[in-house]
This record gives structure tokens, sequence and C-alpha cells, in this order.
């Protein structure tokens, strides 16, 4: 079944409280030791410094009016501000649990990849964690394949915020 009454749109100032809002509720239905620590800077935050930024995207899916997920993107650059093989990397990308397995996350893929096509981007990456496997069938099916590993070793205990 796919989500009616979708839209899929550029992020604008007054989306921050919505980025928050499904922000806090991804890291609270993550289990605690599947996910790396939330970023020290909410993505509210990072979203207020960063919109408008041309090597950065944030799009929001609404369905029923509302904000159900939202991406955030960035075009790689070196120091020097210039691309260096340049690819797109999905930093961030979340869907509401009760709107999952509904399109709203293949919408926000697809709005990444036309981005990254308009910065000549050869490719597009992102991290997705072993222990997400709807995530990682959804970026298969997108057209994602495994190419590296990361790994990590842990020397001090998660925080959960």
């Amino acid at each position: 079944m796919v989500a009616k009454q979708r839209s899929v749109r550029n992020a604008r100032p007054e989306d921050a409280a919505s980025i928050a809002s499904l922000w806090r509720t991804f890291v609270r239905d993550t289990p605690a030791g599947d996910e790396r620590p939330p970023p020290s800077s909410p993505p509210s935050r990072r979203f207020r410094e960063l919109l408008g930024k041309p090597d950065h995207l944030w799009v929001i899916v609404e369905a029923e009016g509302l904000a159900r997920g939202f991406v955030h993107a960035r075009l790689s650059m070196d120091d020097d501000g210039v691309p260096v093989d340049p690819f797109v990397e999905i930093a961030t990308l979340v869907v509401a649990r009760s709107h999952r397995r509904l399109g709203l996350g293949r919408s926000l893929v697809l709005a990444v990849e036309r981005w990254a096509r308009t910065r000549r981007a050869a490719t597009v990456r992102l991290v997705v964690h072993d222990s997400n496997p709807g995530a990682i069938a959804l970026y298969q099916q997108c057209g994602f394949i495994t190419w590296m590993r990361m790994m990590e070793w842990r020397l001090t205990p998660i925080r959960r915020h």
C-alpha cells in the first residue's frame, strides 16, 4: 500500500520543529546498542545552520498534511570547496514508524538522487546499520550496493539522550 496524499518538498525554516520531533521519536524507538549515539547537535539545530547552503539538501515528505519523514544530504567537498570525485552522502533519513513501508522513504531517496544529478555527483552514499533490515531492503531496491563495511570499536558505553 502507498500512502495517499503524499507530497515531497524542500524543507523550509518552519519545518525545524517537525524535523526535531521526527528525530526524537526515531532515537526513542531505536533499541539501545543498535544505533550510534545521536549527534551532539540535534538535526533541528543543524537544519537551521545548513538550510539554504548549496551543498546541503533538506527534504520533507508529508502525508495526511503532516511531516512524516525527512532526509538531509550533502555534497562532498574538499577543504578548498572544490568537489573531489563528487558524491552525495545521505546523512540522515527518517520516516515515522507509522508510515514506513508505504513508499515515503523511497520518495526521499529519489529526491536525493535528482538533487545529486543536478550537482553532477557520480554516486550517492550512506551508512546503514546491519540491525536495520527494512532500511537495507529499501536502499537495495533503490539500487544501492554494499561496497564497504564500516566497523567500530566502542571504548566507552553509548550514552542515550
